[in-house]
């Protein structure tokens, strides 16, 4: 008995369930990184609405970044007087479970079979 197996087609199978684990698994930081930044803007504190204004998400590969760009951000952050100080921290802090479940289902729908 003979078994031919064909390891140019697994490994270009391969290669193409790695390249695509790569493009889920950016898609699922930027989902938690949005996530956090929703969670952010329901506590930021508002005055005029120009601090939560600038709130972003940048997501480069692997990293994403949450980041408020007023000139102020930090200053409005760190103030214990503030109306909600460390309203990018404690959101972060307070809700790890519920970042790991956006990345995990991100993943669950971003994975593709390699056949499909």
């Amino acid at each position: 008995m003979n078994i031919i197996w064909n390891t140019l087609d697994f490994a270009t199978k391969m290669n193409k369930l790695v390249s695509n684990i790569e493009v889920a698994a950016s898609k699922a930081v930027d989902a938690a990184g949005n996530k956090l930044l929703d969670l952010s803007q329901a506590v930021v504190p508002v005055i005029t609405g120009n601090l939560k204004s600038t709130g972003k998400v940048d997501t480069q590969e692997l990293t994403t970044e949450v980041s408020y760009d007023a000139n102020y951000a930090v200053k409005v952050h760190e103030n214990p007087n503030s109306s909600h100080p460390k309203y990018l921290e404690e959101p972060l802090k307070g809700n790890v479970n519920t970042f790991l479940k956006v990345i995990s289902q991100t993943l669950k729908e971003e994975i593709k079979w390699v056949n499909q």
